[in-house]
């Protein structure tokens, strides 16, 4: 019998060697089998121990990878929206974000004292962007450090194009936690999800809302956009709001809305239209999108001599999640803005209506009793005054209406005096 012995060599501790050692037939086949047992018991053992720390090693370990499809635009085109929007601004990220201003590729994580650095943003020889960007964080903060190695972090976004045309967005993600592995791994999916999301909906095209309303035989017909102008930026439009714009300018034609502090500015005055904007449309100003341009114009409506075709076009790009929202908001105050000029426009702003009683009663001045008489050219005077006037059963066809609050104000007769509609695409100025 010849016995293998382990060898003590520390390279390999689970190498063997030949030992020549004769020895006799039964103390030989106790010895050898007890070496073997003991041999195989410590492999086994070592083995379990290596899986044993590898499932730790993975325990630790966040990894996420996600895709976004990008239609009708190029991978250049996707990437630099990404550095303009994601990098420079955020992306949708509830976190304030803060390029530096010695190093354009370095962004401050305000609320988490982080800091992110662009690995490379080179360009190839035909001067294009390249298919992929790197980034880490560099410095992970005293909120970070507690549960984030260092040094162990490292994002990568490729921008790949689409068999199908367009872009694919691909979005890695890994590094290794201290602890809560699971936690971190679902807030990072959330949050790279979040931001494909955004990204794809700032460059999609916008929707655009087109209203039509017909003003019959307005008193100024010459000057509507003047009028436009006085009455909804300069007073307010008649909305049920608590204090009148407030001025930004010396001429008016910046305002901001209190509340919700919405920043809204005229563009341009022509002899038949006005264009403006939302100069800060947010979550924090209940007004979702990525951008807004808006249009009124004023045509001749061919149908009917004397009467003035009101139409108001608004161009937007709602967040992710958030189209319906921006939707119904949109038509709401552009609805009752409208109904509020139609009525100013055809009343010469001069009739008030009493909103207490039962007896339908109009009064014109320019000093209201207030609190009795309200404007009819307002948001509660056209309420009242349309509730005066409607002869329809309470019980069905009245409360109705009360879930409709874009036809709360509108007389049964004025039904075909609006035209509203959605699309997709830009307003040609």
């Amino acid at each position: 019998f010849f016995l293998f012995l382990p060898n003590t060599s520390l390279q390999d501790k689970h190498c063997m060697h030949l030992a020549m050692v004769p020895l006799p037939g039964k103390l030989g086949f106790l010895v050898y089998s007890t070496v073997l047992f003991l041999l195989c018991s410590s492999i086994c053992v070592d083995g379990l121990s290596n899986i044993r720390n590898n499932q730790i090693n993975n325990n630790n370990v966040v990894q996420v990878s996600i895709s976004k499809q990008i239609p009708l635009l190029s991978p250049e085109e996707v990437k630099k929206s990404w550095l303009d929007y994601t990098w420079s601004k955020g992306g949708g990220v509830p976190l304030l974000i803060q390029i530096s201003k010695k190093n354009k590729f370095k962004r401050a994580l305000i609320p988490l004292f982080a800091e992110e650095t662009l690995l490379h943003n080179d360009k190839n020889k035909n001067n294009n962007y390249t298919s992929s960007l790197s980034y880490e964080l560099s410095e992970l903060g005293p909120i970070w450090k507690s549960e984030i190695e260092v040094d162990s972090h490292l994002g990568t976004v490729s921008f790949l194009p689409d068999i199908d045309g367009g872009t694919k967005l691909l979005w890695n993600v890994t590094f290794l936690t201290k602890q809560r592995q699971k936690l971190w791994q679902a807030v990072t999916e959330q949050s790279i999800s979040q931001a494909c999301n955004s990204l794809a909906s700032h460059i999609a095209d916008p929707i655009k809302y087109t209203q039509i309303m017909r003003l019959r035989r307005p008193v100024d017909n010459a000057n509507l956009p003047k009028t436009f102008f006085e009455f909804v930026w300069k007073q307010g439009g008649g909305l049920p709001l608590p204090l009148p714009p407030l001025r930004l300018d010396s001429n008016g034609y910046d305002r901001l809305l209190i509340p919700p502090f919405l920043r809204e500015q005229v563009l341009s005055i022509g002899d038949d239209s006005i264009v403006y904007s939302v100069r800060n449309p947010s979550f924090f100003t209940f007004y979702p999108v990525h951008s807004h341009i808006g249009r009124v114009r004023f045509v001749q409506d061919e149908d009917d001599d004397g009467s003035v075709l009101m139409v108001w076009e608004v161009a937007i790009r709602p967040y992710y999640n958030c189209e319906s929202y921006v939707k119904a908001f949109t038509r709401g105050i552009v609805q009752t803005v409208g109904w509020n000029f139609k009525a100013h426009v055809e009343l010469d702003g001069e009739e008030f209506v009493i909103i207490s009683g039962s007896k339908q009663q109009n009064y014109s001045s320019s000093l209201p009793l207030w609190p009795l008489q309200v404007r009819r050219d307002s948001w509660i005077g056209r309420v009242a005054h349309s509730n005066k006037q409607d002869n329809r059963p309470i019980i069905w066809d009245q409360l109705l209406d009360i879930l409709q609050p874009w036809k709360w104000g509108m007389l049964s007769d004025q039904s075909n005096d609006v035209e509203c509609s959605w699309s997709t695409g830009n307003i040609d100025l």
